[in-house]
């Protein structure tokens, strides 16, 4: 079962156990959390100061123009939704539905936010928010506020990101920054101008601490040149411009961020003695699609990306044991992490070679074995409900190590 797949069963699940009641009635509201979290999109926030390039780079992952060149509004929200539409709000938090694409209208002066809903692909499991951060200090903070209120990932666009923005993102608290990405707009204009090279070696230091990767993109190429549905585009182009690249590791980053909701939701099933139901064929195809219209290069399986399909099976099998056991055989719940611990050990071991990048991950699933061993003494709840949240643990980090790492 893929990414996707596993996620839908898992939710399909919980909502199921919810609606005929065999959940404890102290979880129901907990239930009810991680569904909304699971049932919203990924929220990327495109930020920056005025004419950083950040509708530029909002249409690029779009595949389509969707906000005009400077629109002037402070928020722009972009969704997915089967009917194209635009609600607008204005200041005093009045809405009004209208038709189509409202960034092409004129639009009044308090206007204050357009969501704007659309069929696109890349929609469907993230939204795209444009935020401006300019103004008097209460404006910029405003915003700051949001982004960590409200952001998933965060893509700050700059040309020179400088001591002002510098300021301002060092208020952003870690969890933010561990899934940000600095992008250098207009990379061709730098690149024109001889800059670019020597930009991104001076903000190498500031993106170690501060970001998780920098990424240099001509947006305007990279939008002309993106692939669209039809088959159109230019491929060496797309390449080329920078766009390609962070596209893939924005589409990473979601699901990487879907799977941390599906595992929070699959450690909840596990302590309620819940299992996971199997997918409907239909949505078991649907979601094989998705992957397969998603995946890079030649199709053949990266040893760690087979060892993060396996550990996602094992949790499966997991939640059928909790549920055959019930709460009161901590044992077998042991008995099966330490097992998938020992799997894991074995399929990088076998797997690994000579490769140092699979080292790293092969020690820390040694050290995680090393932990089971310990926890599987004990043989307590508490030791169980621990080994659980390891092997998740080990499974998230494992996931991660397919992308790029942060510096």
């Amino acid at each position: 079962m893929n990414r996707a797949a596993e996620v839908g069963a898992i939710r399909d699940s919980l909502l199921s156990a919810l609606d005929r009641g065999a959940l404890p009635e102290t979880a129901g509201e907990q239930a009810v959390q991680l569904l909304t979290r699971l049932n919203r999109p990924v929220a990327v926030i495109v930020a920056g100061g005025a004419g950083s390039g950040k509708s530029s780079l909002v249409n690029m992952l779009v595949g389509e123009p969707v906000i005009p060149e400077r629109s002037g509004l402070p928020v722009v929200e972009i969704a997915y939704g089967q009917v194209r539409r635009s609600i607008v709000v204005d200041r005093d938090g009045r809405q009004s539905e209208r038709p189509g694409n409202a960034l092409t209208e004129d639009l009044a002066p308090d206007v204050a936010l357009v969501r704007v809903e659309l069929p696109a692909r890349p929609l469907e499991h993230m939204s795209l928010t444009e935020l401006r951060v300019t103004g008097a200090p209460a404006d910029r903070a405003s915003a700051m506020d949001l982004i960590a209120q409200q952001a998933d990932i965060v893509l700050w666009c700059t040309q020179v990101f400088d001591a002002t923005e510098l300021d301002l993102w060092r208020g952003l608290p870690d969890r933010i920054k561990d899934h940000a990405f600095l992008v250098l707009t207009k990379a061709d204009r730098l690149l024109m101008q001889e800059a670019l090279v020597d930009r991104i070696a001076a903000l190498e230091p500031v993106v170690a601490e501060e970001f998780h990767s920098l990424f240099p993109v001509a947006t305007l190429q990279a939008m002309s040149a993106r692939p669209s549905g039809d088959g159109a585009g230019k491929p060496e182009l797309w390449q080329a411009s920078g766009g390609q690249s962070l596209a893939r590791a924005v589409a990473r980053q979601v699901a990487l961020g879907r799977m941390a909701d599906a595992d929070r939701a699959l450690a909840f099933m596990t302590r309620c003695g819940l299992s996971v139901e199997d997918p409907a064929p239909a949505a078991q195809s649907a979601a094989n699609a998705d992957a397969e219209t998603a995946a890079d290069g030649d199709g053949a399986e990266d040893p760690i990306a087979a060892a993060v399909s396996m550990l996602a099976e094992r949790a499966r099998e997991l939640t059928r044991i909790v549920a055959v056991e019930g709460g009161d055989s901590p044992g077998a719940v042991l008995d099966h992490c330490l097992s998938t611990m020992e799997s894991l050990c074995e399929m990088l071991a076998g797997s690994g070679g000579g490769d140092p990048a699979s080292v790293w991950p092969l020690a820390g699933a040694s050290e995680g074995l090393d932990t089971l061993v310990l926890l599987n003494l004990e043989r307590t709840d508490d030791a169980a409900e621990d080994a659980v949240d390891l092997v998740l643990q080990v499974r998230k980090e494992l996931a991660e190590a397919t992308g790029p790492r942060r510096p």
